[in-house]
């Protein structure tokens, strides 16, 4: 993997309607990782009663976004009610772009 590729990745929690994945978490992940871009899926569910369960997805950020993922796995029937952003812990001297420290 070259060094562009590596800077590229980003990381998002998404949280979805839990009826939607309950008993359909194998349809879920596999949805998820059928999706271009996607490096890594870990499916969270909260314990206890809720009304939310979440995956943290690793990406390829030159490929796809949490926009993207939302719209495709409402095609499939998953309700995304969030999706929160994480650019991976790269420090901002080493991402393409950033100006010399």
């Amino acid at each position: 993997m070259s060094a562009e590729a590596t800077n590229s990745t980003d990381s998002a929690d998404l949280f979805l309607e839990r009826d939607d994945v309950v008993g359909r978490e194998a349809q879920f992940e596999h949805a998820l990782r059928s999706m271009p871009g996607i490096i890594s899926v870990r499916i969270v569910q909260p314990p206890g009663e809720t009304l939310e369960a979440g995956a943290r997805v690793e990406f390829d950020a030159s490929v796809t976004n949490p926009v993207i993922l939302r719209e495709a796995l409402a095609k499939q029937g998953f309700t995304v009610l969030s999706a929160a952003e994480h650019p991976e812990r790269v420090p901002a001297s080493e991402r393409p772009g950033s100006p010399p420290v």
